[in-house]
């Protein structure tokens, strides 16, 4: 029997060091990408609000694909010429979040109405005249910035619960069934019954608060998640979708799709009946007895 118990702790020790791998994977992903991805562009287009306006002249605009065996993506590459306290400068950067994406009719309407605009201009930066944009302020493209978040949120939420139970282990568990202020049973309890023992009473946690925090971590969830959805849905109507991005996606949707399950499932055990028990002594010894109501 206690080699039984040797090994069911042992998988239970193996099954816990799994589970912190996998979210610590979960929490590196998201912690690696949110700086390049998120804080670093929100930033720069913050930073850029205050960058004057200059007169510039577009050298070449053309919307490039690039393909690989997950599909293939568009980015806007537009050069253009621009003077700033009297000299002369080029710069290629269209806005702050960069990269390629699906949907090739969107970036042409783009980069067909800089080809054709009287006079473009950008945006430089003063401390540093060699750097300009031409795109800056809030808009959809920097809903990326967002994509690393999820991971994050599941990686250090899943961390935090996974080492909380670990360290409270089954002493803590124990502990719940002493009266408030007790730490643990004395010896005198351990070795005879203590008459005098107060009795401890069990109820179960609060289910307003179990909801409370579906709701807010579905919203939080599916409200990032839907922002790729419906530009994944935007690329394959327009017939330019991306198997990459939707296969990404699925296991996020499904994730969504349990989160708004567990609301529902909350919210029914509101009206379940709520179990009270009552034991007449916190602690009960070898060999001793209790009354449980």
């Amino acid at each position: 029997m206690a080699a039984m118990t040797k090994q069911e702790r042992r998988k239970e020790k193996i099954g816990r060091i799994f589970i912190v791998l996998f979210f610590l994977v979960f929490a590196g992903v998201g912690g690696g990408l949110l700086y390049p991805m998120g804080i670093r562009p929100i930033a720069r287009t913050i930073d850029a609000e205050g960058w004057p306006a200059v007169p510039c002249r577009i050298v070449s605009a053309e919307v490039k694909s690039h393909s690989d065996s997950d599909g293939t993506t568009y980015s806007i590459e537009i050069t253009y010429e621009y003077q700033f306290e009297g000299r002369s400068y080029q710069c290629d950067r269209y806005d702050f979040i960069g990269g390629s994406s699906s949907g090739y009719k969107g970036k042409e309407r783009i980069v067909e109405g800089y080809k054709t605009a009287a006079s473009p201009q950008c945006f430089v930066n003063p401390k540093n005249p060699a750097e300009a944009v031409l795109k800056r302020g809030w808009h959809a493209a920097l809903l990326f910035a967002l994509f690393p978040l999820p991971f994050l949120a599941v990686g250090v939420g899943g961390l935090y619960f996974s080492l909380r139970r670990t360290k409270t282990g089954r002493k803590a568990e124990a502990a719940k069934w002493l009266p408030k202020g007790q730490s643990q049973p004395s010896m005198t309890m351990l070795h005879g019954w203590d008459r005098e023992a107060l009795p401890v009473t069990l109820k179960s946690k609060s289910r307003w608060a179990r909801l409370a925090g579906s709701i807010i971590f579905a919203a939080f969830w599916n409200g990032i998640v839907s922002v790729f959805v419906m530009i994944a849905v935007k690329g394959w109507r327009s017939g330019e979708g991306s198997w990459f991005l939707t296969l990404f996606l699925i296991p996020f949707v499904v994730i969504g799709m349990v989160m708004i399950g567990s609301i529902f499932y909350y919210f029914l055990a509101l009206f379940n009946p709520r179990a009270t028990v009552t034991l007449s002594s916190a602690t009960v010894p070898l060999g001793g007895g209790g009354e449980l109501q």
